[in-house]
C-alpha cells in the first residue's frame, strides 16, 4: 500500500466510551471517522481543549458533522480529536493520535500525559450496541442482560409471547343467568296465559237468565229454578250471577236443610247488595234462597250440583248467557294449554 493511501478508519458510535492512543508513521495518512451524520461530529482541537472537552473552543480546521470524515495528517506530532454534540466527549467519544514522519525510528513506548490524566473508560460493548442498532431494531426480544450467557435462541420457551387469557368465568356466568332469566320470564308467561284461558274456559250463568233473581212469576214454587238448571254441567271455576235490586232480595247461602225448610239458621253468608256474584270453589251440591219475608216459600230458591272440571260441557238452550262451549273447543283449549306447557318444560332443559 502506497504511503498516500494509508487511513485509519475509525468508528465514533453515539455513547461509546472511547479514548485510543495511535502512533501513525506515515504524515500522509488519513483517518477516516465512521458515524451517524448530524448524530455526532468530529473536530480536532488543542491538548487543554481534550482535557476538558471543551466543545465551545475553537476547533482546529472545521467541525465536520457528514459521515465519513476524512481528515488528513498533514504534520508530525500529537493530534487530538472530539465529539461536540452534546455530552458525548464527556462520555469519552475523543481520539488522540501521534504521528511520526515517515522513517523516523520508533519511540519507545512513554507515559503518554493525555492518557495518564484520562484513564480509559470501562470496555466500550457494555455501554452501547452498535450503531445499527440504534436506528433499525432488527429484533422484538430484548438483549440478556450484561455479563449472561443467555442467548435469545435459549431463553424459555414461551417466556415472550404469552398464550393468550382464557375468557373471564364471569362472562360465562352472566351469559348463563341471562338465559335463565329468559326462561324463567317465559315460563311466567305460559302459566299467566294458561290461568287466563282456564278462566276464559269457566262460564258466567245469570240466575233464570232475563228475569233474574225474583219470585216467579208463574206462581210454580221454586219449578222454575229447577227447570233453568236443567241441562247445565255446573263446575268448579264457573259463576252464579244473581241480579236483583238492592233492598228487594238478598242471597244466603244455607245447607239443604235451610232450603228444604227456608231458613237461615246460621247462613253461611248473606249478601244484600245486587248484583251478586258467586264463584263455585267446590264441587258437590250448593243451595241459596232469598231470607226477605216468603220468598222462599213462594220459589225463590235454587239447588245447584257441582262437579269438577271434565273438559267438556253439554250445550244448553237456555240463551247466550248460559251457554257453555262446545265439547270441541273445550278440547282444543285443553289441548293448546298442553302444548304450550310442553315447550315451556323443554325449554328450561
Amino acid at each position: 500500500m502506497a504511503a498516500g493511501d494509508r487511513v485509519m478508519m475509525i468508528s465514533m458510535v453515539f455513547g461509546c466510551l472511547i479514548a485510543v492512543v495511535a502512533v501513525l508513521q506515515c504524515a500522509e495518512a488519513q483517518s477516516m471517522f465512521n458515524f451517524i451524520s448530524d448524530a455526532h461530529t468530529v473536530a480536532e482541537v488543542t491538548k487543554a481543549d481534550y482535557d476538558a472537552c471543551n466543545a465551545a473552543a475553537n476547533p482546529i480546521g472545521s467541525v465536520l458533522s457528514t459521515s465519513p470524515a476524512r481528515i488528513g495528517l498533514n504534520s508530525a506530532g500529537n493530534h487530538y480529536y472530539i465529539c461536540t454534540v452534546g455530552q458525548h466527549c464527556v462520555g469519552g467519544q475523543k481520539l488522540s493520535i501521534t504521528v511520526r514522519a515517515s522513517g523516523a525510528t520508533a519511540p519507545s513506548p512513554s507515559p503518554s500525559p493525555s492518557t495518564t490524566a484520562t484513564p480509559p473508560p470501562s470496555p466500550t460493548t457494555a455501554v452501547s450496541p452498535p450503531p445499527s442498532t440504534s436506528t433499525t431494531p432488527t429484533s422484538s426480544t430484548p438483549p440478556p442482560p450484561s455479563g449472561s450467557n443467555m442467548t435469545p435462541s435459549s431463553a424459555p420457551s414461551g417466556s415472550t409471547t404469552p398464550p393468550p387469557p382464557s375468557p373471564a368465568p364471569s362472562l360465562a356466568v352472566a351469559e348463563r343467568e341471562r338465559n335463565m332469566g329468559s326462561r324463567v320470564g317465559l315460563i311466567g308467561f305460559v302459566l299467566v296465559l294458561a290461568a287466563f284461558l282456564y278462566e276464559a274456559n269457566a262460564e258466567t250463568y245469570t240466575v233464570l237468565d232475563t228475569i233474574g233473581w225474583e219470585i216467579p212469576p208463574d206462581g210454580n214454587g221454586d219449578a222454575a229454578y229447577r227447570n233453568w238448571t236443567k241441562g247445565k254441567e255446573f263446575e268448579v271455576g264457573d259463576t252464579l250471577l244473581f241480579n236483583f235490586g238492592t233492598g228487594q232480595h238478598n242471597v244466603a247461602k244455607v245447607s239443604k236443610e235451610g232450603y228444604d225448610n227456608c231458613t237461615a239458621m246460621n247462613p253461611n253468608s248473606i249478601m244484600a247488595t245486587g248484583p251478586v256474584t258467586i264463584t263455585l270453589n267446590s264441587e258437590g251440591e250448593h243451595y241459596f234462597i232469598c231470607t226477605i219475608g216468603q220468598h222462599c216459600k213462594l220459589g225463590q230458591k235454587l239447588a245447584i250440583t257441582v262437579k269438577n272440571d271434565s273438559g267438556t260441557k253439554t250445550p244448553s238452550g237456555s240463551g247466550p248467557s248460559g251457554t257453555p262451549p262446545s265439547s270441541a273447543s273445550s278440547m282444543a283449549i285443553g289441548s293448546f294449554c298442553l302444548a304450550i306447557l310442553f315447550i315451556s318444560i323443554t325449554l328450561l332443559h
